[in-house]
């Protein structure tokens, strides 16, 4: 979210949910291919940035004005892309654990604490755990080549 708001050109402390939490860096080569906000993308691209900065500032006046916490990480969580377990062994649960940052992994609970990811999303247990035992779910998930 910290790097996604940097793209639409919104200044990550000014939305709710990110205040005082910190920007994680982005590793690899993806900072660098991702296109940054600009005027000359397509009406249709900018139309949607539009929406999205809508959707931010409109967030931002709901919880200054009537309190409670953020829906913008509920909505990415719920229409955007998530990871979930598939049918994984004890051994690949473990290692999933150790691959997530944030512990969102449960071992003993087998699944994934939506509480912890929501805000992060890194997919590092789909991109680096074994192949299957992560699926991504939501709207529109990428399929894995």
């Amino acid at each position: 979210d910290h790097f996604g708001s940097r793209l639409l050109g919104i200044n990550p402390h000014k939305i709710n949910h990110l205040r005082g939490t910190e920007a994680y860096k982005v590793e690899g080569t993806a900072a660098d291919i991702l296109p940054l906000a600009s005027c000359q993308n397509s009406l249709r691209k900018r139309v949607h940035r539009m929406l999205y900065a809508i959707g931010f500032f409109l967030d931002d006046l709901k919880c200054n004005n009537f309190g409670g916490k953020s829906i913008i990480p509920l909505l990415h969580w719920t229409l955007g892309v998530h990871p979930a377990l598939s049918n994984v062994t004890h051994e690949e649960l473990v290692l999933l654990s150790n691959l997530c940052p944030v512990g969102a992994i449960s071992i003993d609970d087998k699944q994934i604490i939506k509480d912890k990811c929501i805000n992060v999303r890194c997919m590092k247990c789909y991109n680096e755990g074994p192949l299957g035992s992560i699926i991504l779910k939501g709207l529109n998930p990428p399929r894995r080549n």
